[in-house]
């Protein structure tokens, strides 16, 4: 049984085929860190490390924060880290940890406001009442304000500042409040608090008994929807401004001929059998609409060998120069139909009368039979028999669009 996290629900929420790739495919590929990551590692490490010399009744200065920051980043740089906005260096994400140390030492010095209970605090939220749904997750600080009045601490070196509606709804420090309330049976307030560290902000929520059940109650429903998708292979991509950041960039089908193309010499790029398909259908598509004599024969052909190209190299996306075209393949079965194979249809027939189906899809209603074969009514075995007796059926359509200004490697000729 799976132990879910709100990180893992997130991953499928963004993108499916990113869910895919860190929870059930696990590919072999160089983990490689974003600067953003790295830089928020390094300040939980150095607030961490405060809160623990707190406890300890050890000194803590300004200088001596900035050092630790100073050390830890040297230490655990390194030439992989993954700086996406090409226009800052290493060294401005650098002097961003720095401020943000430097404010929140200031704001909360001398750090007692409180009483820390839990720094990286694991806590595994059972979501039913028969622990069949589990989450896990940790907290960054667990604080207590008196009897009775804990304090879940949040910490964020993002640099945007969400809108003050989204903390009340939000999901992950909700659950942890509901791990929190049932580990200590006296807590009657749960204050929720993000520390957005890049504009020295702190923002604080409540939830009531009814939020949480309702919550526990959304959550379970989203990870049964996940598992149902899980359990037919849906895990389609999902792009967003967020890929330039993702860790599977260089294997995802929308995003792996980009990344193929991005270091090649000009004259290589040009040649490559990608580039060029994308080229030809980008001539092809203009010389039909300058109505220049153009057989749909031709346009076939070339539209079967971007199709082949884009299934034996596993992407949905191929740049060319300026154009991409995305490859939207269908894969299924369907119906046989009783022109072609009128004995395979009699067969598939006879399959759903002998499995008590018959009526379900009297019809023989194609919509009405995929929505048996997607449901849960049917065994492993009644499905596989049903399959059996199905034809493949698949298809393909390409869409064309510009590059954007950043994914053109040749831009800057």
């Amino acid at each position: 049984m799976a132990i879910w996290s709100h990180s893992r629900i997130s991953a499928f929420e963004q993108c499916p085929r990113r869910y895919y790739f860190r929870y059930v495919d696990k590919p072999d590929i160089e983990r490689v860190d974003s600067i953003e990551a790295f830089l928020g590692s390094r300040v939980h490490d150095v607030l961490e490390l405060l809160y623990r010399d707190v406890r300890m009744h050890k000194p803590v200065t300004e200088e001596g924060l900035l050092a630790e920051f100073e050390r830890g980043w040297a230490r655990r740089y390194h030439d992989r880290i993954k700086i996406v906005r090409r226009r800052y260096l290493a060294d401005n994400y650098f002097q961003v940890g720095r401020r943000c140390l430097i404010d929140y030492y200031r704001r909360y010095q001398p750090f007692t406001q409180t009483r820390t209970l839990g720094l990286e605090e694991r806590i595994v939220i059972a979501l039913d009442a028969r622990g069949e749904y589990k989450l896990q997750g940790y907290i960054d600080r667990l604080a207590q304000v008196a009897d009775g009045h804990y304090e879940i601490h949040d910490y964020k070196t993002a640099n945007t500042l969400p809108q003050p509606q989204q903390f009340d709804s939000d999901r992950q420090l909700a659950l942890y409040q509901i791990g929190v309330e049932r580990r200590f049976h006296d807590a009657r307030q749960v204050d929720l608090i993000w520390h957005y560290l890049q504009f020295d902000r702190e923002v604080r929520s409540r939830r009531e008994p009814s939020e949480l059940d309702q919550l526990r109650f959304d959550t379970i429903g989203t990870i049964q929807a996940i598992e149902a998708e899980a359990r037919k292979g849906a895990f389609p991509t999902r792009e967003s401004a967020l890929c330039d950041w993702c860790e599977f960039y260089a294997v995802c089908p929308a995003k792996k001929h980009l990344y193929e193309l991005q270091d090649l010499p000009p004259d290589q790029y040009r040649r490559h059998t990608g580039v060029q398909l994308v080229e030809e259908w980008v001539r092809q598509k203009q010389e039909r609409e300058a109505f220049l004599e153009r057989s749909d024969s031709d346009l076939e052909r070339l539209q079967d060998a971007i199709v082949k190209y884009a299934r034996e190299h596993d992407m949905e996306v191929l740049a060319g120069l300026e154009h991409k075209l995305r490859v939207k393949v269908r894969a299924g079965l369907k119906i046989p139909a009783k022109a072609e194979d009128p004995v395979a249809l009699e067969a598939l027939k006879e399959k759903l009368r002998m499995l008590g189906l018959w009526e379900r899809v009297i019809t023989l209603d194609r919509h009405a039979l995929k929505r048996l074969l997607d449901g849960d009514e049917l065994s492993d075995r009644e499905r596989r028999l049903l399959e059996s007796e199905l034809v493949p059926d698949s298809g393909a359509q390409i869409y064309l669009s510009l590059l954007s200004e950043r994914d053109r490697p040749l831009g800057d000729e």
